[in-house]
């Protein structure tokens, strides 16, 4: 039997908070966010883009415990998380990564109406107790990011200090376009 979309969600965001420490509403609606809208609003300038990317390159460091290559974010299995520091240590290609990334980006549609339906999906999961935050502190945060038109957020300060994160979202199609076969897949 396979699981719903909705049940794919809710254990996707139970699994990151068991997962990162420190993990905050921002991060949740980061979350969410990334599986309904993608990462597009990271490409309106290419070169800056790739130079974010060079940065992160070039610092990504010993992998942390329990990080692994790839991250399914999305509850349908289409966007995924690559972690820069274990492509990199496996011996990926920054190029590579970049055209995947920025490809991937080109493709995404955002789609605010799966954003508020998946934020309705974490309200249920407050309710029923299965996650650690509290409906109304969601909900004001919610209303604020409604009032600016739902815009991407960074991670929190907590959870960048606590988790490094270091990725890039991708297209699972893409990136087992782009890369099955070379042993990254």
């Amino acid at each position: 039997m396979y699981a719903t979309e909705k049940e794919s969600l809710c254990q996707i965001i139970k699994s990151q908070i068991h997962q990162y420490r420190e993990f905050q509403v921002e991060d949740l609606y980061k979350l969410i966010y990334q599986a309904a809208c993608g990462g597009s609003h990271f490409l309106k300038n290419k070169r800056d883009t790739r130079k974010w990317l060079r940065e992160e390159w070039e610092g990504a460091e010993k992998i942390l415990k329990g990080e692994t290559l790839l991250e399914m974010i999305d509850p349908r299995g289409k966007i995924m998380r690559v972690n820069i520091r274990v492509y990199k240590k496996i011996g990926g290609s920054f190029a590579r990564l970049f055209d995947i990334f920025v490809r991937s980006g080109e493709k995404y549609v955002k789609d605010e109406k799966r954003l508020a339906l998946y934020w309705q999906y974490v309200l249920e999961m407050v309710s029923k107790g299965d996650i650690p935050f509290e409906k109304e502190t969601l909900k004001s945060f919610w209303d604020g990011v409604e009032r600016k038109g739902f815009p991407p957020v960074h991670h929190s300060k907590a959870y960048v200090e606590a988790n490094r994160p270091s990725y890039r979202l991708v297209l699972k199609s893409l990136w087992e376009e782009f890369e099955i076969g070379k042993g990254f897949v």
